[in-house]
């Protein structure tokens, strides 16, 4: 018999891996949930934690070609089979899922570099010669350089957001019509 809080643990953590992975991390990241609302028994009388629970996967929202959801759904099938759960087409436990995108959105960043340039002069030296009624002066000047100035190199990068809910329901209770949560798992 095995515990489900690991399975739990394994789809919450490799999803927010493959979140990870998708995109850069923002500031506004976050976990939204892990619930478990306190159901120890399927309607059937099994303890659902520690038993080898079957299961049957179903999308909340989306076709069934969709390629985003036919992806989700694979990984998410890996991840439950590698918990101890096996499909089946009579479950004791049904688990919806929904996955999606948001909008992108662009972000504007700049680099600000120094323009640098002559600032000054540092000091002249001027030196001449005489040959008879002509004056021949040459002035050398030595400036100084240093930054003049600042510019922006800008540069746009594009976020977009991901979310994945999880939600496992006791399979006979759903046929009942009176249908009980085991738990949810959301990130985004």
């Amino acid at each position: 018999m095995k515990s489900s809080t690991p399975v739990l643990v394994v789809i919450y953590f490799a999803f927010l891996a493959g979140c990870a992975s998708q995109s850069t991390i923002d500031k506004n990241d976050a976990v939204n949930s892990f619930t478990s609302v306190g159901i120890e028994y399927l309607s059937n009388g099994t303890d659902y934690r520690k038993s080898n629970l079957t299961y049957k996967l179903l999308p909340i929202n989306g076709s069934e070609f969709d390629l985003k959801l036919i992806k989700t759904g694979k990984e998410i099938k890996r991840i439950l089979k590698t918990a101890g759960m096996e499909e089946s087409s009579d479950p004791d436990v049904i688990v919806f899922f929904d996955f999606g995108s948001g909008e992108i959105k662009p972000i504007e960043h700049g680099i600000p570099y120094a323009i640098r340039g002559q600032t000054g002069v540092a000091s002249t030296t001027t030196t001449g010669m005489i040959y008879g009624n002509n004056i021949s002066l040459i002035t050398r000047v030595n400036p100084t350089y240093g930054v003049v100035g600042y510019g922006e190199h800008k540069y746009t990068t594009y976020i977009d957001s991901h979310h994945l809910s999880l939600v496992a329901i006791d399979a006979r209770s759903l046929k009942k019509g009176e249908p009980k949560q085991l738990w949810m798992v959301v990130a985004a």
